[in-house]
């Protein structure tokens, strides 16, 4: 079953009640969905349907450059996090802030906080920019492009961790593929 982990979604409902709006997004979600999360030891797995939901109420209740913001402030809070934030100690001792290696290791913090949930691939990668593809997703993800949007805002926090400028945005989402690509660009250092 597609499945996100709990830490996931308690992650994403602690930042909805640090926001001045959370009444608002809280009276937009199933209670079945609140209780179970809060149930929820965090390394379980719970429907992803549930983190599409999410992703709608916020949008909903604060539009969307106010959600884009909200999905890239969540992944850059979980990189000091306990679902990434050793991958990311490792990845900074490992190639220290290297926008290009820290895009290419994607799949191993998919793998953390999604299961059954699509598998990445690079389409095409040169100086500054790779194309990711995310093959295999469950329909419900792809059945508005909110959520793929929402990955794309959350895959932007890369560039804001590794300290480049940049952007990560959806290319394209096909729902009778089950596929979407994403466009990941950053300003290459500059040679001294």
């Amino acid at each position: 079953m597609p499945s996100v982990r709990a830490r996931h979604l308690k992650t994403n409902l602690e930042a909805l009640d640090r926001l001045p709006e959370r009444e608002a997004v809280r009276r937009l979600l199933a209670e079945q969905l609140l209780r179970g999360i809060a149930q929820a030891h965090g390394f379980d797995w719970l429907p992803i349907a549930w983190d599409v939901a999410i992703v709608r109420a916020v949008h909903a209740a604060l539009g969307p450059e106010a959600q884009d913001a909200f999905a890239r402030s969540l992944l850059l809070e979980s990189f000091d996090g306990p679902l990434l934030g050793s991958l990311v100690r490792t990845a900074v001792n490992l190639f220290g802030l290297d926008a290009d290696r820290w895009v290419r290791w994607i799949p191993k913090g998919w793998a953390l906080v999604f299961r059954d949930c699509g598998s990445w691939t690079i389409e095409a990668a040169r100086v500054g920019e790779i194309r990711l593809r995310l093959d295999g997703l469950p329909r419900v993800c792809l059945e508005d492009l909110l959520w793929p949007r929402s990955v794309a805002s959350s895959l932007s926090a890369l560039q804001v961790r590794v300290g480049v400028p940049g952007e990560t945005v959806l290319e394209a989402a096909d729902v009778a593929r089950r596929v979407a690509t994403f466009m990941v660009r950053w300003e290459p250092p500059q040679a001294p």
